[in-house]
């Protein structure tokens, strides 16, 4: 899988993950979906610039749009790589129209929006995105975004959450516990040969990893979702079948896996100032664009990206 399927795999897996009862808080994102000081700047952007046609590029569950008041806007469009993420918004948006594509690709016509939106998204696209963003712009339309920034408050807990990732990985707990129960399930169901004292290795080198996750679940919700959830399995392993309890370990694997991949593309697309300008300046002119950081509940978490696209 290249490094763009992979990072499409990635945020799938979390809006599909949006959808099931059981995900929580345990595999969310850094949670900007309901803020307030988020919700009051798209209220202000929706009212100081009425639009036609909106897009809102890397839409997620269309948590932008939801701030549009204006009965005259004619066109709601989200673009989002992921369809989880599409079916989400277009469910929660009323007249919304929901697009699966890159950003650095939008299958709408040039010349097109009034008003181009991105909340944490088309950063992500890189920088092909900014020429994408002039071409769909109207002549004195406007991009405006709340994007990541270096070494922001948003940053610097993505930075802390690999850490805890990359331990866990390394611990090789997934891996450890699954020899180890498969084994001792078999000796214990009279389908091994092995005697107890041949399973000591096993459980002493599984003992190491299950140390470093009980390290980490103080700070770390995933370490502790982890830990708990092989516990409980391993507790009650009486009542089940051995590929029931290698399936819930191979899918928190994955789970891990794909976190960590979200997390990674959240650092690697943060801004600096200077990248930001260039992307605000492929779209439209120096006395056309301002940048500025965004606070919400008063940490920096990102910067806040305008530009106009000038006459064509």
């Amino acid at each position: 899988m290249d490094s763009i399927e992979q990072k499409n795999h990635d945020w799938s897996n979390y809006w599909n993950g949006r959808t099931a009862s059981e995900t929580g808080e345990v595999f969310g994102l850094i949670e900007v979906e309901t803020n307030d000081d988020l919700a009051s700047f798209w209220r202000s952007v929706f009212e100081d610039y009425p639009a036609n046609k909106v897009i809102d590029l890397a839409c997620g569950a269309g948590s932008v749009l939801q701030h549009v008041g204006d009965p005259n806007t004619k066109e709601l469009i989200g673009v989002d790589i992921s369809q989880a993420a599409i079916d989400i918004a277009v469910a929660n948006v009323s007249g919304l129209r929901g697009i699966v594509a890159s950003a650095t690709n939008v299958p709408l016509a040039s010349q097109s929006a009034d008003l181009v939106v991105s909340q944490f998204g088309f950063e992500y696209a890189g920088k092909d995105c900014a020429s994408e963003i002039a071409r769909l712009l109207k002549p004195g339309g406007m991009f405006i975004a709340v994007a990541h920034m270096k070494n922001s408050a948003i940053e610097q807990e993505c930075k802390s959450r690999l850490a805890g990732l990359v331990k866990i990985e390394d611990s090789k707990f997934v891996e450890r516990a699954k020899v180890m129960i498969a084994q001792i399930i078999a000796f214990e169901r009279g389908q091994s040969n092995q005697s107890r004292e041949d399973l000591t290795p096993l459980i002493d080198d599984f003992s190491e990893a299950q140390t470093t996750l009980v390290s980490l679940a103080e700070t770390n919700r995933i370490a502790t979702h982890l830990y708990t959830g092989t516990k409980q399995l391993f507790e009650r392993r009486s009542s089940y079948e051995y590929k029931d309890i290698e399936g819930w370990l191979d899918g928190m694997q994955l789970e891990v896996s794909a976190y960590r991949g979200r997390m990674e593309s959240m650092i690697n697309a943060a801004l600096t100032e200077s990248e930001a300008l260039e992307l605000l300046n492929t779209i439209g002119v120096d006395e056309d664009c301002h940048m500025a950081p965004f606070k919400m509940d008063s940490d920096i978490v990102g910067w806040i990206l305008k530009a106009k696209r000038g006459a064509v």
